[in-house]
């Protein structure tokens, strides 16, 4: 799967070849083409890093069952104002790993557009990538975009 999914996002922003953005590409288009590879079996999604919620709202217009969150409470008060299914939280994504109600809970993660990788220690990160295992369900998908 991980072969495939990397380069949908990268077709609908760039070239396909380079990371030269092709004018005119919509986030919506990026989620519609990762819509178009996905199992049947993927129904919740998990947007960590949320921001203001344009992902989740993408998601869910597409008829998945979408949740995210994001450090920034400003942010999670524009998300809910877009979505009214939505679950939004405001949470530390290093601190996913406590969820206990989050615990095997999901089909899919997204953390689009390098909101991971930023952190000064090893340690940080790798809990990080321990709480998207915890959150999500056995066989669920990752999509992860770093630096």
């Amino acid at each position: 799967m991980a072969n495939i999914i990397i380069p949908a996002l990268l077709q609908t922003f760039t070239d396909g070849k380079s990371r030269v953005e092709v004018p005119g590409k919509t986030l919506r288009q990026a989620i519609e083409n990762l819509d178009e590879i996905l199992s049947s079996e993927v129904e919740k999604v998990l947007d960590v890093g949320c921001g203001a919620g344009r992902h989740v709202v993408a998601w869910e217009q597409l008829g998945y069952n979408a949740s995210g969150f994001d450090l920034s409470s400003e942010s999670i008060r524009l998300a809910k104002s877009k979505s009214t299914n939505a679950d939004f939280r405001v949470l530390d994504m290093r601190d996913l790993k406590n969820q206990t109600e989050w615990s095997d809970e999901f089909d899919l993660i997204s953390n689009l557009f390098t909101s991971f990788g930023y952190f000064s220690k090893e340690e940080e990160h790798k809990s990080v990538l321990i709480g998207f295992n915890h959150a999500l369900k056995p066989g669920g998908l990752l999509i992860l975009d770093y630096l």
